[in-house]
């Protein structure tokens, strides 16, 4: 076992689970690398003039982008606060990807079974903290 990927929701208990991830990856000398999966927004309807439905998507790129930037900042902040100093070396890459947390869990595991897939399919903040 060369990496393991710790997926977060930042819930209280996380901490707790991860570590025996931080175990797992010292006993296997293994990388850490960090995933959050975060919803997309519903978008709002409105009815125009016409009685028609339009659909307002809220500026969905500006969101993205920093939600991408908040959530990512956010997984440093765990990794460094759970991680002792003497182990940060197990600190590897920061992943978000967004949608629904089940199906794409689901996803991960029926469908990308190895790393170099995974990682491919999340958004991929290549920074160390």
């Amino acid at each position: 076992m060369k990496n393991i990927l710790f997926l977060t929701d930042y819930a209280e208990h996380t901490k707790y689970i991860y570590q025996y991830a931080l175990r797992i990856g010292q006993h296997f000398n293994a990388i850490i690398h960090f995933g959050h999966i975060f919803p997309l927004p519903s978008p709002s309807v409105l009815e125009d003039d016409y009685g028609s439905n339009i659909i307002l998507d809220p500026v969905l790129d500006n969101y993205l982008e920093a939600q991408f930037d908040l959530q990512t900042e956010k997984l440093k902040d765990f990794a460094k606060a759970q991680t002792p100093k003497s182990h940060q070396y197990l600190i590897g890459d920061f992943f978000i990807r967004t949608g629904n947390k089940t199906q794409e869990i689901l996803d991960i595991a029926n469908g990308e079974k190895t790393l170099g897939n995974l990682l491919s399919s999340f958004f991929i903040v290549n920074e160390k903290i």
